[in-house]
């Protein structure tokens, strides 16, 4: 499998935030599931946090539209929604 890190900032100004992390394959949304919840489709762990960044560890998962585990290479446009 493939694990790679990325870092986003943020100006929520606390450490106290929700996460919902989104892999898409085309920038428009094509095909997205979101990777950060359980069972299969997790694919996105919050490894770090401060008030103004947060660090995943993206891997690969599972999307239930397709069959089999998908990539980051596959999916490869993020939507992080974070609210604080």
């Amino acid at each position: 499998g493939s694990t790679s890190s990325k870092a986003f900032t943020h100006n929520l100004g606390t450490t106290a935030i929700t996460f919902s992390i989104w892999a898409a394959n085309s920038s428009s949304g094509g095909n997205a599931c979101e990777v950060n919840g359980g069972g299969s489709e997790q694919g996105a762990f919050c490894t770090g946090i401060t008030t103004t960044s947060a660090t995943f560890t993206l891997t690969d998962f599972s999307n239930p539209a397709d069959t089999g585990t998908v990539t980051w290479s596959t999916y490869n446009y993020i939507r992080l929604v974070a609210l604080g």
